[in-house]
């Protein structure tokens, strides 16, 4: 049955997002075969440990509320009794300072600027969303753009999750009706980004770590992608 519970009363990108989503909308589905989400296709092998731990977490969410998408995001949180200015600590990757993981765009066949490391520490969490890649396409804050025209010029755009570190009990990473977990670190995941509602948070006593990567994809991605075998790539 069509779910009608998950909508807000005030604007939200949510409710925007929602909108414009081909999902089924349906919890009772089972989507483990769902043709939106593509997981563990690819492991990346290699010790990147030393990266993460020299890493500088410093890129934290925007909130402006003058801004129509960052204002709309906020006001899922108000809406729902949280504090929209909770913190997430995330890192820009160089390939001077982050060389492996940085170097995983190449690997994956994604053309990209950067990778983005999400250091998620106990208690954290993101709710349930579908993205919107107004900030990732140009890699500069533009919320005042309208969705259907961040939609149009995002129609290719590719984004992947990597884990990197191993799955601790209390991670969760949630795609539609689809719990991907008891990931090794180099696991990734790809999806439908704007039309699957997805969510994580970490309930556990460990940091968990990933790396996200937004781009376009080149042959090389769609190769790896609908391989039939999962695909090992070392990263040294």
């Amino acid at each position: 049955m069509k779910d009608e519970l998950h909508w807000f009363d005030a604007p939200t990108s949510w409710n925007e997002r929602r909108k414009r989503s081909s999902y089924h909308w349906d919890n009772k589905i089972d989507d483990n075969e769902s043709p939106m989400i593509w997981l563990n296709k690819v492991s990346l092998k290699g010790d990147w440990s030393h990266e993460l731990e020299n890493a500088v977490y410093d890129q934290t969410t925007q909130t402006n509320l003058s801004k129509l998408l960052e204002r709309n995001s906020a006001q899922e949180s108000l809406s729902l009794g949280l504090n929209p200015r909770l913190k997430s600590y995330r890192c820009f990757t160089t390939a001077s300072d982050q060389p492996l993981i940085h170097s995983m765009m190449e690997h994956l066949g994604i053309k990209s600027t950067h990778v983005k490391i999400h250091k998620q520490l106990p208690g954290d969490f993101n709710l349930l969303h579908m993205d919107t890649m107004s900030q990732d396409i140009s890699h500069e804050i533009n919320t005042d753009a309208d969705y259907d025209l961040i939609d149009d010029e995002s129609v290719d755009t590719v984004r992947v999750v990597i884990a990197l570190n191993d799955w601790q009990w209390g991670h969760f990473f949630q795609l539609g009706n689809t719990m991907w977990h008891k990931w090794d670190a180099g696991d990734l995941v790809y999806w439908d980004w704007k039309n699957l509602p997805h969510s994580t948070a970490n309930a556990g006593h460990i940091p968990r770590y990933a790396g996200i990567i937004t781009g376009k994809p080149t042959a090389k991605f769609w190769e790896l992608m609908n391989g039939k075998e999962k695909t090992k790539i070392i990263v040294n």
